[in-house]
Order: structure tokens, then sequence, then C-alpha cells
């Protein structure tokens, strides 16, 4: 039986393709290897949004080679690195080229390279189709649900249009099947991921949208349903009216912001509104809800003012998580030719300012949960008990919840109470009798 290893990088709607890869590959009879020395075939999904992200794969492609050198293994090139690159990429040294989110072509470059042909696929436009394939779970006990393809934002800063093509959102009934089959095998919080998963339906034509998709999923009885990278233009009031309703909606929204001062959002290609009015009609439409933003310091024209005006923002909203990027400067995106571009240096001075200052909102916030019992979801088992998170904390972004207790595994829900905090996690202990 033929081996495959697999390396997924970047974002969890890469996650998703990985997965259906290796689904696939199940099917057709491949095993699944944890070592690359043991595997016939080394595969590696890459991410080609930023420069950071390009020489990780760049490091993890020399890594296979090494192996494909010593052992004779054939490597298969995949995702948005090639699609980014791809005269490139089709050049170097590899078994087989395929461009991004398709992994029945993945699949079938890795056969070609079996039989000793090499596949170069990359279609232009990235993503134009959806397929159903099988997957091979592997972040039980939840699941990324990837709801559509693409987007028709054009930030001036980013990349993903030419990498995965224009926004395509996948049939409600191809969802509901989908996650009906996650439910049945078990999994415990669905997470819907799109490059803007509020903007899902706007390319049908046909009034579905981010609310008829919920409202055909909240019926399976998933126990947590969790929404990510919620644009900030297009959260309605009918959207947050379902989430406070509804209870197995967590009260949890990603909505990346990126900025805020006006002249800033502008020259991003973003929505220019009131972002303070937006986060308060949020707060008062979801009680109790956690927000998590992201913000791009260092964007060409940034002042020092403007700078400033982010911080007050950051400090006054006191948003419960919020990542923090350095503007990277991308060849091919319009914000690479703008003047006014802001030194490596500096962008570093202005993230670590906006680090501290969140730091500081952080630890307050998790103070006030010491001594409360909190519902938390246990993912995983560490030395002195375990691992979960609250409905408050998505997977592999925020922090998370480290438990004492014996006697639970993955995808248990227990009671804990909250013993102590620090920056970005939270203490405790079961308490239903089982320690």
């Amino acid at each position: 039986m033929k081996k495959i290893f697999l390396i997924s990088l970047g974002c969890p709607k890469n996650r998703v393709d990985s997965e259906s890869f290796l689904g696939l590959a199940g099917e057709r009879g491949y095993a699944v290897t944890a070592f690359p020395e043991e595997a016939d075939i080394l595969v590696l999904n890459t991410c080609g949004f930023l420069r950071t992200a390009v020489e990780e794969g760049r490091a993890h492609l020399r890594d296979l080679l090494r192996v494909k050198k010593k052992t004779g293994a054939a490597v298969i090139l995949w995702g948005c690195l090639v699609q980014r690159y791809p005269a490139r990429c089709a050049a170097l040294p590899v078994d087989g080229v395929v461009g991004t989110g398709d992994p029945a072509a993945a699949l079938s470059a890795a056969d070609a390279a079996m039989a000793g042909r090499r596949v170069v696929k990359i279609p232009v436009p990235a993503c134009s189709r959806f397929a159903v394939h099988p997957r091979l779970l592997t972040t039980a006990p939840y699941a990324y649900l990837k709801i559509a393809e693409g987007c028709d934002n054009r930030c001036a800063y980013c990349l993903i249009p030419s990498l995965r093509g224009p926004l395509h959102s996948r049939p409600v009934a191809s969802l509901v099947r989908e996650a009906r089959g996650l439910k049945h095998i078990g999994v415990k919080e669905l997470i819907l991921v799109a490059q803007d998963t509020t903007a899902y339906g706007r390319d049908r034509k046909d009034g579905v949208d981010i609310v008829s998709l919920l409202r055909g999923l909240v019926p399976l009885g998933f126990p947590w349903i969790r929404l990510l990278y919620a644009h900030p233009a297009h959260v309605t009031d009918r959207f947050l009216g379902l989430m406070a309703k509804e209870k197995s909606i967590c009260s949890y929204l990603d909505i990346p912001l990126q900025h805020v001062h006006p002249a800033i959002v502008r020259r991003m290609g973003r929505p220019v509104m009131d972002y303070r009015a937006l986060i308060e009609r949020i707060r008062n439409a979801v009680p109790n809800v956690r927000l998590r933003t992201t913000v791009i310091a260092g964007f060409p024209g940034e002042t020092e003012e403007m700078f400033e005006y982010l911080c007050c923002f950051v400090q006054d909203l006191a948003l419960d998580r919020l990542g923090i990027f350095a503007y990277s400067r991308e060849q091919g995106t319009r914000a690479y030719r703008f003047s006014g571009q802001v030194s490596e240096r500096e962008k570093t001075r202005r993230v670590e300012i906006l680090a501290d200052i969140q730091r500081g909102i952080s630890r307050k916030n998790l103070r006030t949960l010491a001594g409360r019992t909190i519902r938390v979801l246990i993912d995983g088992v560490e030395r002195n008990g375990y691992v979960g998170r609250t409905e408050y904390e998505a997977p592999e972004i925020d922090g998370v919840v480290h438990v004492t207790g014996t006697g639970r595994k993955p995808g248990d829900f227990v009671t804990v109470k909250i013993l102590r905090s620090d920056d970005h996690d939270l203490f405790g202990e079961t308490v239903d009798g089982r320690r």
C-alpha cells in the first residue's frame, strides 16, 4: 500500500482542502503516514498570502526535497503559493504542481507521479467551482465547514481574489449534508469559514444569505456553531438577531476591521463607517458577546496621528481578542505601489505598542472570570489534565482553558470553576465531582 505524507499550511480553508485530499486518497487505497521518510508521496499544501507564508512554504519544500533525495519519494507542490508564482513553481524539481482549491487535482497529480508522469495544473481563475469530497478530519472535536470560496472585496493590500478567485458560495443543501455527516461522526463544534462569511450567498442572487444557511444548520443539533471572518460592512441586524436568539450559535464574532482611521480605511479599500457604532450595535444586539478583530499597523500613509487614533480605539473599545499584524508589502496588490511606505523598524514599534495595550485589556477581562463556573469543551490532554475552550474562544487563534481533573476525553463538555488567569489563558478545575 502506497503511503502519503501531507503538510498543510495557512488558513482553515486550506485545512479543509487538505482533509478532502486525505479523504480522497483513503478511498483510492493510499495510507496516511506522519513520518515523511516512510512516504511514497510527499504533499505540501501551501499558503501564498504574505511573504512570511511564502518563506514558510519554501522552507518546508526544501525539507521535503531533502527527503525525496534520500528516499526517492515523489513531491507534489499544491496551493496558493503555486497560484501566486505559477511559472516559478512549475520550474521546480518536483513531481507535480497544482493550483489552489482542488483536492481531486492534487490527488490526480499524485497518481500520475506514481506512474512516472509529471502533472502541472494551475487553473485560471482559481477555485471556479466546488465539488463535495470525503474528508479525513484532523481537528476533532471541532470541524471547519468552508461555506464559500474566493472574495469580491478587493482590499488594496490583499491577494486573495487573485489566488482564490471571486466569491463562490456553496449551495445550502450541500453544506447541510456535509454538516450532517460531521455531526454523525461526533463533531461538537462546527466552525464556518470563508474569506468573508457574512458575504455568503451574495453571488447567488437567489435571496440566500448567511442567515438562511444558519437556519439550515441550527436544527442539526451541534452544541456550538461558530463564525469566523465576518466583514464589518456585512453584519446585518437580521444576522445579529439570529445569533442572539439561537443558543447553539456561539456568542462570539471574529470581525476583522484592519484599521479604523477614515483616511487609512479608505486607502485600504475597506468600508468607511463608524466602527465604534458598529461595535456598540453588536454588543447591544447580542448579550455577553465576545469580539475578536485584527488590525494592520504601518499601512502606507499611516501617520503617527493616525496610529494614535487606532490605539485609542483599541484602548476604548477593549475588544476581547486582537490579532496585530505589521503591513506586508506584497507585489501584485494595489498597495504595493502606494506612497508613504512605513519602515520595517517603525512597523515593528507600532505592533509592539498595540500588543502592549491589548495585553493589558486581555489581562483585565480575563481576571473578571475568576471564581465563575463556565462550560468548557475539552480539545486535548496535557500533563496535569486537559486543555479546552469556552464558547468565547476559537481554536488555534485565541486563548485556552487549562483544566485539572481526570476521566475526560476530547469532545467532552465539562463545568469548570475558573481559579486564575494570565494575559491570554484561563486556569480552572472541574466541579462535577470527578477530580
